[in-house]
């Protein structure tokens, strides 16, 4: 069984990205330039508190603009003392024409001016920006219900609780990785925080690695947090309807650097096709993990066959690592295999 459709294009994308219709040092114009020089043709632009769209930028085959706005819980309140946790939700629409905002109040939408948040659509509903579970999840089913995929952002960096996070319902996607919570925030990835929300049982969002795009740095400075996560997706090609498709479907895996060709599900086993890596481990949801690791000496792997544990308890997922440091994460994957 075909995890990945490996036999579609691939295409590169970064989900999260300010620009200076917000607080990024960047424009619009500068970021699509930058992203397509590293090969990322797919951004979606996610100001804070509001919706800036972009379609000018996208080009047929080449580019592609995606709309989307960040909401944030305790600080837009001023609620953000020290240890309190900061939330923060993408919202990433899945039609281009979508601009109505939930959970809207203009005073929210900081450092932007007036004149846009007087002309913002919403849908009238407030809940409130109090980080509690109730009024996120309502929040989060508000906007699930106008069309959005909603993210659950930098949640290492955002010193969520356990406690919080497994009362989460409806995220279609989750922060595994975020270049700028790692580079300015010294956040290291969100695996450990993943695991217990799919732990949970209630719900698998999907693995997203993302940039937080703000700074305009060049490459080559280690703050750059421009270029460094993405999602790599599988379609047929890279239209505003096929992307959101691929997304919806978990036809994408995360990644800092590794890149994945193939992944099969076998009855006792998984086989993957990767670039050159040090490292695969198979997670399940307990302790139970499968494991293949290169020799010091070499070669690294690029094929690789994992047993599936009898022990082991779904979700599955993989965790690839190149000799850089570098490395990628699949979504979630039932087990046993839904019938």
């Amino acid at each position: 069984m075909d995890i990945l459709p490996h036999r579609l294009p691939t295409f590169r994308a970064n989900l999260h990205a300010h620009s200076t219709c917000s607080d990024g040092a960047c424009s619009p114009e500068e970021l699509k330039a930058f992203y397509l020089s590293k090969g990322i043709s797919i951004v979606a632009f996610t100001e804070h508190e509001i919706i800036r769209t972009h379609h000018r930028l996208s080009e047929p085959g080449l580019f592609t603009a995606l709309v989307g706005y960040e909401l944030g819980f305790n600080d837009v309140l001023r609620l953000n003392a020290e240890h309190a946790p900061v939330i923060h939700l993408n919202l990433l629409a899945k039609r281009p024409e979508l601009r109505t905002h939930v959970n809207f109040r203009p005073e929210w939408c900081w450092g932007t001016p007036q004149i846009w948040r007087t002309e913002a659509l919403h849908n009238g509903i407030v809940r409130g920006r109090t980080a509690d579970a109730q009024t996120i999840n309502k929040t989060i089913a508000d906007a699930n219900d106008l069309g959005f995929l909603v993210t659950l952002n930098h949640p290492a960096w955002s010193l969520i609780p356990e406690t919080l996070l497994r009362e989460l319902r409806g995220l279609w996607g989750f922060e595994i990785y975020n270049t700028s919570a790692t580079v300015n925030g010294g956040s290291t990835d969100a695996s450990f925080l993943y695991d217990s929300i799919l732990r949970a049982g209630h719900a698998s969002p999907f693995c997203v690695a993302a940039d937080d795009t703000h700074l305009s740095l060049p490459f080559s400075h280690p703050r750059c947090d421009r270029g460094r996560a993405w999602v790599t997706l599988f379609a047929p090609d890279q239209e505003y309807a096929s992307v959101i498709s691929a997304l919806e479907q978990g036809h994408f895996y995360a990644s800092t650097g590794p890149e994945i060709y193939r992944l099969q599900q076998e009855k006792t086993c998984f086989l993957l096709d990767c670039s050159p890596v040090r490292s695969v481990y198979l997670r399940s949801a307990g302790r139970r993990v499968s494991s293949v690791l290169a020799p010091p000496e070499g070669p690294l792997l690029t094929s690789v066959k994992l047993p599936i544990k009898p022990t082991m308890t779904g979700p599955l997922r993989l965790i690839l690592t190149a000799p850089d440091g570098t490395q990628a994460w699949t979504n979630p994957i039932p087990f046993p295999p839904l019938s």
